[in-house]
This record gives structure tokens, C-alpha cells and sequence, in this order.
């Protein structure tokens, strides 16, 4: 898995993935947004590319508990 500790995140892409985070948990909190106005062109992009990335890592999990079984 690739590091994603605070301390590992290049100080370029802080902002960024701190944004992804902030809006996945209003998302996961019940918070809709319009589509495309509801956000900046780049905070859509964050939400999706921490959306995708989890989806990934979750199937990775499950394919390597399928493994262990």
C-alpha cells in the first residue's frame, strides 16, 4: 500500500487531499452536491480520485482476505 500518512503527502498536494477528505466525510454525512456547480472543477476532481482510490483499496482488501480464507 502507498504511504498516505499526513507526513507523507507531498506539501503540494496537501491542500488537495485535505479537501478530498473534508468532502468525502460531509458526502458520507448526507451532504449532496450540484452537479456542476455545486464545486470548483478541482474539488470534484478530489472527491473522485479519494472516491476511486478507496473503491481500489477496498477490493484489494477483500481479494486478499479471499486469498487467506
Amino acid at each position: 500500500m502507498k504511504k498516505s500518512k499526513p507526513d507523507a503527502i507531498d506539501e503540494s498536494m496537501r491542500a488537495l487531499v485535505t479537501t478530498g477528505f473534508e468532502l468525502t466525510e460531509l458526502k458520507t454525512s448526507g451532504a449532496a452536491f450540484q452537479y456542476p456547480d455545486g464545486l470548483e472543477a478541482w474539488e470534484w476532481m478530489t472527491l473522485t480520485a479519494l472516491q476511486r482510490g478507496k473503491a481500489r483499496a477496498d477490493a484489494a482488501d477483500r481479494k486478499r482476505r479471499e486469498k487467506k480464507r
